[in-house]
């Protein structure tokens, strides 16, 4: 256990939970079903159903869902080691529409997040954002998604090594690495992720989640505020 005030709680290496390789074939099997594809090397080719769907402004948001719910599940509620679970609130609360949307038509490329742009219309794709953004409860973070963090991406990258990359991978490339988070350095997420919106994670994690927050009693560490602009910068860095 780390000293009170310390950067690090010592919970944060107990070792990640790991999808089991029978599971894995069951969500791969449900998965390639519903359109979501484990083996896309690039988030930029749908396989499943939209593939062959011709674009159309009329279908609702329940039967484009179907495309997302082998992977995120009917509810939302995600596959650990596959996809993340978007009826968080914590989540819902500090995402903004811009990342919801730039999330679906982009995609994340190398992981099993396919882009729709080229399979759903504009008013598609703004009625998924409505979908995924039902499930919230609770008020919007007052976050200003234009907030931009300072911070020193060498010392950055140390606190990554030692705090992160246990969950998210050596590299941020999440599930693909093996472990539970989801893949925090991938290009797309962070073009669509505001530096409010990291920190927001950072300080606060996502309850019900493997990811616990940096701050305060319940979190995994007491990082301060430089600290988090050092993870922030590192992560937007090349290094």
């Amino acid at each position: 256990m780390a000293e009170k005030g310390s950067s690090v709680d010592m919970r944060l290496f107990v070792a990640p939970t790991l999808i089991s390789v029978a599971t894995f074939a069951v969500v791969y099997i449900s998965t390639a079903v519903f359109g979501c594809n484990p083996g896309i090397p690039k988030g930029d080719v749908a396989t499943g159903p939209m593939a062959a769907a011709p674009i159309m402004t009329d279908r609702p948001e329940a039967e484009l869902w179907v495309v997302c719910s082998g992977c995120h599940q009917p509810d939302g509620s995600g596959m650990p080691g596959l996809a993340p679970g978007l009826n968080n609130q914590a989540f819902l609360t500090a995402a903004s529409d811009d990342f919801l949307y730039k999330t679906i038509a982009e995609g994340r490329p190398g992981t099993p997040m396919m882009a729709f742009k080229a399979q759903m219309s504009e008013q598609e794709l703004q009625r998924m954002v409505k979908y995924v953004r039902s499930w919230q409860t609770e008020p919007a973070l007052p976050l200003d998604h234009a907030k931009k963090l300072s911070g020193d991406p060498k010392a950055g990258a140390e606190l990554f090594d030692s705090i992160c990359s246990k969950c998210h991978g050596p590299n941020g490339e999440g599930y693909a690495a093996g472990g539970s988070g989801t893949a925090i350095r991938n290009p797309n997420f962070l073009a669509a992720a505001s530096d409010a919106y990291l920190e927001t994670i950072i300080v606060k994690g996502r309850p019900g989640t493997p990811m616990r927050g940096f701050r305060g009693p319940d979190g995994l560490g007491n990082l301060n505020d430089q600290e988090i602009g050092d993870v922030v910068a590192y992560l937007r860095s090349g290094i």
